[in-house]
This record gives structure tokens, C-alpha cells and sequence, in this order.
């Protein structure tokens, strides 16, 4: 497997212990660029803007897991901080709605809201889950629960408050939690479990209301279809390995219109697989533990590479196609994202990696990018090369060999007579 080499970087201090959920990648202050939110087991959360820390929270509790979206479902985002103890805060930036703050005046996040909610969460997940046009707060608990909350506004005097849904009990330990599509566009929430398994969880929607109306699929309130998907749970070398799964993979011009959006599965022993409405389209065995899943548009094309990073910092991409190339961190890992991240004010969010290791460091590599997942011969770039092959026609230099002969004098100073 081609090793590549990331060399852009910056390095952040942090100290304590960090969960593989509780580091997030979004916009968390609405001003338009992308932040870095993290916080450790001390209930320390810090979150970096550009190449610096912009703000530190204390005193939070064991922090299990964090997210940010719009979870008030107001068009406004909020960091959403999970903690093992049982409580929920909520963060948001209240920005005045006068026209005379200046844009780059900082405004910090302020707590919105703190709710009791049961203990022991070890992943959250945003989105809108029973296509109802609201996103919901999922909950995965290491009793092998998974919760659905909404927001709701109870008065103007008391505000709102998470209420909850739905409530499913899973067969075994959960994983990670994922949105997925199919064919006809509803949404699937995928929870991972042992042996590269999956629970899958959609609304039930009846044959008259299979139609949209005005972006919003309409439905029985509450009513969720759930299924088990083994995949190869019988090829699995270990069927109670962990799993982690990631959806909604783009596609890019590519996609059909018949088929559902692709995800892939990996397990903690090595095995990465691509699936696709349900069939499993490839998979890869590696030789390490492979602890976080997620994806990230590398090459440029609008089409989703998948990530994963094991715990000794091997990171491997692959595109939709299986080519695969890996990259290697020098330290152990303890928590990992992928995603964009804005350097300078003003500028456009750049694809980067995050690590957060053991020894109280974080590194933020930025500008991931590669021309191409598989590797070109190179007389094959010289003929795509306009202005080369000029100059080849100038001097009558056509055929393969004399090609080759330039190409060994000029790289391996090979001048003989």
C-alpha cells in the first residue's frame, strides 16, 4: 500500500484524557467558519478558532461525547456537550441582532441550557432522523440503548427543553451511530454493532404518504421500523469485535437514483468494508486495530474517500473504487477526526485530520489533499503534458526509448555517450 506524507500542520497543548467522541469539527459561533471543539475527562472543553485557543470551559464532568448543529432547530447552531454522569449542556453564541456590532467583534459561546438525562451516553448524533424536516439529539448508551430527543418549546417564560422520543434497546454493545439514505430518499439510522453488524432504524411511512410535500416526507408520529443487518457476520474471525459504521457516502456525479446512499463498516481487528443497500460491494483486511471511521472529500472530485485511523496512528484512505493509500502519525491515539477546518478569517475552509494522542497534544494536519488515489507512470504524465510534448516535437524526440533515455539522463544524472 502507497505510504503519503502530510507535512502541514499545527500542534495544540491539551491536557487529560480525551473520549473518541468528544472532539467535533463545525461552525460552532455562526459566523460562517468552521472550529475545533474537544474536551477530556477532567471536564475541561477547549475550542481552537484559526491557530489558537478561543475559548476554555471548565468543570463540565467526564465529557463523553460533543456535537454541533442546530439542535433548537432555530437556523442557528449550538454545541451540544455530552457528559457520562447524566448531564446535557448546551451552548450556544447570542449574537445581538444590531446592525452596529461590528462581524469581527469575538462573542463567546454562553450556556443555554443544562438537562438530566440518563448516564453512561458514549455517542451523540444531529440529524434529522424520522424525516419530519426537525433534527433530533440520538443518544447511544453503553447499556445498549439508543434515545431520540427533540426540542421543544414549553412558554416564552420557561424557554424549551429536550424531550424524548423514542427509545430503542439494541442486542449488543453500540458502536457509533450514522445517518444513511435509500432509494427513495428517507433517511435510516444505522447503529453499529459487534461483528461488523448493523441495527438499522426508519420511519413507517403508508403508501398514500409516500409522496413529499414541501421537503417534508409526512408520516405516523413516533412509528419507526427496526431491522438487523448481519452482513458477514459469518466470515467474521471474531464476532464480538467492535464496530464503527459511517454513511451517506457521497457519491458525487456518479450516484444512482435507484439505489441507496453507500456506507462503510470497519471492526477493531481490521476489516473495512463499503456497503451498499445492504450487499457488500468490497472489503479490505489491514493489520491494525482500527478504532474511528468517518470520510472526507481528499482528492477534490465530490466524492467522498473513506478514513480510518487505528490506535497506534495508521491512517488509511480509500476511494469508492478501493484504491487505498496510508499515512502514519509517530505518536499513539486517542481520539481522531476528519473534516474542514478554517485557518485565517475570511478564507474558505481547507480539508485537514485531527489527532489527539496520549502524551496531552493535538495535531491539526491541514490542506489533506492528493492529485489522485492511484499512482501514474511517468511517461504516461509526460504525453498528457502539453508543453513537454512540444518541446519533444521540436526536437523530434518521439519514440519511447529516447523518451526513456532523457527521463534516465535528466532524474539519475545517467550521462553517458
Amino acid at each position: 500500500m502507497r505510504v503519503v506524507c502530510f507535512v502541514k500542520r499545527l500542534e495544540f497543548e491539551f491536557h487529560g484524557n480525551v473520549y473518541k467522541n468528544a472532539i467535533a469539527l463545525g461552525d460552532v459561533d455562526n459566523d460562517g467558519e468552521i472550529e475545533l471543539v474537544i474536551g477530556n475527562m477532567n471536564g475541561d472543553l477547549v475550542i481552537y478558532k484559526g491557530k489558537k485557543c478561543w475559548q476554555k470551559l471548565s468543570g463540565l464532568g467526564v465529557i463523553t461525547a460533543v456535537g454541533i448543529g442546530d439542535v433548537m432547530n432555530c437556523d442557528s447552531n449550538a454545541l451540544v456537550v455530552i457528559c457520562g454522569d447524566g448531564w446535557c449542556h448546551i451552548y450556544m453564541c447570542l449574537r445581538p441582532k444590531s446592525t452596529e456590532v461590528p462581524v469581527q467583534k469575538s462573542v463567546k459561546l454562553v450556556s443555554v441550557h443544562d438537562q438530566r438525562i440518563p448516564p453512561n451516553t458514549s455517542v451523540l448524533l444531529l440529524e434529522d432522523i424520522d424525516a419530519d424536516g426537525n433534527k433530533e439529539l440520538v443518544l447511544g448508551l453503553t447499556d445498549r440503548v439508543v434515545r431520540s430527543y427533540r426540542w421543544q418549546i414549553q412558554s416564552k417564560l420557561t424557554g424549551g427543553t429536550l424531550v424524548c422520543l423514542n427509545k430503542w434497546e439494541c442486542a449488543n454493545q453500540i458502536g457509533s451511530l450514522t445517518l444513511n439514505y435509500d432509494a427513495n430518499g428517507l433517511p435510516c439510522l444505522l447503529i453499529a454493532q459487534p461483528g461488523g453488524t448493523f441495527m438499522r432504524i426508519r420511519p413507517i411511512l403508508s403508501k398514500e404518504l409516500m409522496e413529499k410535500e414541501e421537503n417534508r416526507f409526512k408520516r405516523n408520529e413516533n412509528e419507526m421500523k427496526v431491522d438487523y443487518h448481519l452482513l458477514s457476520l459469518s466470515r467474521m474471525r471474531n464476532p464480538n469485535i467492535l464496530t464503527e459504521i459511517v454513511g451517506n457516502i457521497n457519491q458525487g456525479v456518479t450516484r444512482s437514483k435507484n439505489r441507496g446512499s453507500p456506507y462503510a463498516v470497519t471492526t477493531l481487528d481490521g476489516t473495512l468494508m463499503m456497503v451498499q443497500d445492504e450487499e457488500i460491494i468490497w472489503s479490505i483486511q489491514v493489520d491494525h486495530q482500527l478504532f474511528v471511521l468517518t470520510k472526507l472529500d481528499i482528492v477534490g472530485d465530490g466524492r467522498d474517500e473513506i478514513v480510518a485511523c487505528s490506535w497506534d496512528g495508521q491512517t488509511y484512505i480509500l476511494d469508492q473504487e478501493k484504491h487505498s493509500v496510508r499515512f502514519q502519525l509517530e505518536e499513539a491515539v486517542s481520539a481522531f477526526c476528519a473534516g474542514h477546518y478554517t485557518l485565517k478569517h475570511g478564507d474558505s475552509p481547507v480539508p485537514c485530520f485531527i489527532y489527539t494522542t496520549f502524551t496531552n497534544k493535538v495535531y491539526l494536519y491541514y490542506d489533506i489533499k492528493l492529485e489522485s488515489m492511484t499512482t501514474k507512470n511517468l511517461l504516461t504524465n509526460i504525453k498528457e503534458d502539453t508543453e513537454i510534448e512540444e518541446i519533444f516535437e521540436k526536437d523530434i524526440i518521439m519514440d519511447k526509448k529516447s523518451v526513456k533515455n532523457l527521463v534516465e539522463w535528466c532524474l539519475y544524472n545517467n550521462h553517458t555517450k
